[in-house]
């Protein structure tokens, strides 16, 4: 598992990257704003049409087989506006702090690595892989847990370009800043199961 450790960054670049992720943010931010604009009029025009549907049946000026597929295609359209809102209104300041503890632990992989015991290390691998491929006693592939996939991003081509046979499943980052910070603070499920870990991880460095 050696090789692996190489991909902690100096702790240097960690304030250079905390920077691009607040980019990041901020940028998604700015955009967000014509697109909450955009969503909460989707909603009212299609609450305002299932409102003139239900008095369109009530008149019989429609048939309920006609109320009952426009019904089904207004309620999803609103459904999906609204949980894209959710999206876009949720208050992040949990996950930038999640986000933070992730960095610190990438930033000292390696010191960890040679400080921790045997159970630390092993809470260590948990924490940054989500699945490690082997074959013939060899590491051949690794995929990593978000957010660590975007943090080691560079250090992962480094160590490829090492290895060349050591292959890293990754999410496909998107090009765009949007897409980069949802796929940053959406790991929902990982959060919930790992920030006790990694909150453990974290305080053992003190």
């Amino acid at each position: 598992m050696s090789r692996v450790y190489l991909i902690g960054f100096q702790p240097l670049l960690k304030e250079l990257l905390k920077a691009e992720i607040e980019e990041v943010f901020a940028n998604f931010q700015a955009k967000s704003k014509n697109e909450i604009a955009n969503l909460k009029r989707k909603i009212a025009e299609n609450e305002a049409k299932m409102d003139a549907l239900v008095d369109n049946l009530a008149t019989r000026t429609i048939t309920p087989e006609v109320y009952k597929k426009y019904s089904q295609k207004y309620e999803r359209e609103i459904k999906n506006a609204r949980d894209r809102l959710a999206v876009l209104e949720k208050d992040y300041s949990s996950n930038f702090d999640f986000i933070d503890k992730c960095m610190i632990l990438a930033s000292t992989l390696s010191r960890l690595h040679k400080k921790f015991s045997f159970r630390q290390r092993k809470n260590l691998a948990r924490a940054i892989f989500k699945r490690i491929w082997v074959k013939n006693r060899e590491i051949k592939k690794i995929e990593l847990n978000p957010p660590f996939d975007f943090l080691l991003r560079n250090q992962t081509r480094k160590i490829h370009s090492v290895f060349p046979n050591l292959k890293f499943e990754h999410y496909p980052i998107k090009s765009t800043k949007e897409e980069m910070f949802e796929h940053l603070i959406n790991p929902i499920e990982f959060e919930s199961s790992h920030a006790p870990l990694i909150e453990e991880l974290v305080k053992d460095l003190r």
